[in-house]
This record gives C-alpha cells, sequence and structure tokens, in this order.
C-alpha cells in the first residue's frame, strides 16, 4: 500500500442493453456494479467509483470517465489489464490516468456529447437488434433544419423533461443539434447533441420528438412553442433507449501525472461505423 491514496480515471465504454443504468442499484446488475467488483478483484480492497454522467437503463457509452481513488501501488498498465480480465464482455476500460490531486468528477464536468441512431427501413436488422431503433416510414430530415436550429440554446426543457425527474430545473442549454443519414448507409440515421447537461430522457424525447416532425405527425414549426416552455403531453414520445450512445462526458482535469496507454484509441472514430 501507498502512503496515500492515488486519484486515477478511468476511461470506459460499454453495451448498456443487459444493465438497469450505471448507478449502483442493491439486487440488479449495472455498470458500476461490475466495475467496482472487478476493480476490486485487482485492488484487492473495496472500490467506491464516482463519475460525472450517468446512463439510463438500456443506453450505451462510449467514452465515459470514471473516478475512483486507491492506496496499491499497481501500475495502470496492469489496472487497465487486470480489470478487463474480470469484466463482462459488454464492458470495458479503455485507459487509466493518475491526476495530481483528488477531483469531484461533477464539479469538473464541463458538457456531455450524445447521439441516437435511428435504422430508417422497412425491414429490421438484427445486427442492430440493440443498438438501433427502427423506424419503418420514411424520415424527412431536411425537414427537421427548423426544429434542429430551434434547439440551439438555453431553454426550459420542461416539455422534454421525464416524470420524476429530480433535477432542480429544467433549464438546459445545448450548443448543438444535428441529423444526417450515414454517408455509406443511408438507412442508418444519426441524431446528435450537445450540451452542458441534460435532465432525465431528455434525449430519447427530443430524438422522439423529432421523429414525430420527420414523419409528418407533429409540426416542426412547433419547436420553439414547446421551448417557451411547453407541455410533456405536445412533445413527441420517448424514444428507446437502445439506440442512444454517450459519446463523451467532457472535464477539466489537472495535469495526469502518469497514463496508460499513452495514446488511447478514441472509440467515438469507428461509430457508426462497427455497432
Amino acid at each position: 500500500m501507498t502512503a496515500s491514496p492515488r486519484p486515477i480515471l478511468l476511461r470506459i465504454c460499454y453495451r448498456g442493453h443487459a444493465y438497469h443504468g450505471f448507478q449502483v442499484q442493491e439486487g440488479t446488475d449495472t455498470v458500476a456494479g461490475v466495475v467496482e467488483e472487478a476493480l476490486e478483484k485487482v485492488l484487492t480492497h473495496p472500490v467506491n467509483v464516482r463519475t460525472s454522467s450517468r446512463t439510463d437503463a438500456g443506453v450505451h457509452a462510449l467514452d465515459l470517465p470514471v473516478y475512483l481513488e486507491t492506496g496499491r501501488d499497481i501500475d495502470l498498465r496492469g489496472l487497465v489489464l487486470g480489470t478487463n480480465t474480470h469484466l463482462p464482455h459488454d464492458v470495458r476500460v479503455l485507459s487509466a490516468c493518475e491526476l495530481a490531486e483528488p477531483i469531484d468528477p461533477r464539479r469538473q464536468s464541463r458538457g456531455k456529447i450524445y447521439r441516437y441512431l435511428v435504422w430508417n427501413h422497412a425491414l429490421a436488422n438484427p445486427m442492430l437488434e440493440h443498438g438501433c431503433w427502427h423506424i419503418r416510414g420514411r424520415l424527412d430530415l431536411p425537414a427537421l433544419r427548423p426544429a434542429l436550429a430551434a434547439l440551439i440554446g438555453e431553454y426550459d426543457f420542461s416539455a422534454f423533461r421525464a416524470q420524476g425527474c429530480q433535477a432542480r430545473s429544467p433549464v438546459r442549454r445545448i450548443t448543438m443539434a444535428k441529423a444526417s443519414r450515414h454517408e455509406h448507409a443511408s438507412e442508418l440515421v444519426c441524431f446528435e447533441f450537445a450540451g452542458d447537461a441534460f435532465v432525465r430522457y431528455q434525449v430519447r424525447i427530443m430524438v422522439g420528438t423529432l421523429v414525430g416532425m420527420a414523419n409528418g405527425q407533429l409540426d416542426p414549426a412547433s419547436m420553439p412553442a414547446l421551448l417557451a416552455p411547453g407541455r410533456r403531453a405536445d412533445a413527441g414520445q420517448t424514444a428507446p433507449p437502445g439506440g442512444l450512445y454517450l459519446v463523451r462526458a467532457r472535464m477539466a482535469l489537472p495535469n495526469p501525472v502518469d497514463r496508460w496507454p499513452e495514446t488511447r484509441e478514441n472509440p467515438a472514430r469507428l461509430f457508426p461505423l462497427v455497432l
């Protein structure tokens, strides 16, 4: 054991369809639960991980920062490889860095990027069962331009907030809202959003609303009224969780003392080419 705890930040990637979200919940499988269990086998002491962002049941993450402290004198390469040997196949540690000082992950948060994938084809694809929302009817993406533009800025997102959301305020700031078809597979529609923070189910409700606008069920010109703020009943359905990916949780961090690997593959580079 070292004299004082070492602050360590892991970056992890996972498919969420087998888990009841990130946060530990007694009696059910969660991402944090399996990560803590694997870390405890390597570090041989209890571990409590913290993060700047949580994902709900069924939601995936490409690059989620997970913070822990340990008194064990273990090199970062051994920590990453050892932890991965004890993790299930759908959760992986991508990298680790030791920080110069302890941090509070939530205070270091500088925003998040989400993507949502829709398989827009008459037939379902079994290879995409847990990675996309299957929409059969043709979606008119150009019709969404005014609605997407209206989302940019700081608004009251009460119309896009799930019942039971415990956030103190529904006001959030969106800095990016896009919808596009993949250049090599036009059936694959990608919605992208960036913002400082999001209320519960906000991205999924925004996607459900935009899909309703793209298939003619809702008027794209109604988006400003939904942000006035509007009512949840006037927005679209909540898109299923399987198409949602946390691409990146941005953080302001002190300079690392050490890291492994020194150059880390960006998992978003191959996404959504590989699901």
